[in-house]
């Protein structure tokens, strides 16, 4: 039993650190775009699609 245990938390553990590692990602990339709207013109429709394609 406790190796099964032990196999279901590192399987728990690998999905945990593929998850963090994708907000990891996704957040930088909002960061990117907030910064980039912040400083250059552009369509704030395009932006928000973007935006909203990134926070799905």
């Amino acid at each position: 039993m406790s190796k099964m245990v032990n196999a279901d938390t590192e399987t728990l553990d690998e999905k945990i650190t593929s998850i963090n590692n994708d907000i990891d990602i996704i957040s930088e990339l909002v960061r990117k775009l907030v910064k980039q709207n912040s400083t250059e013109v552009q369509s704030q429709e395009e932006y928000q699609k973007k935006y909203n394609d990134l926070s799905e």
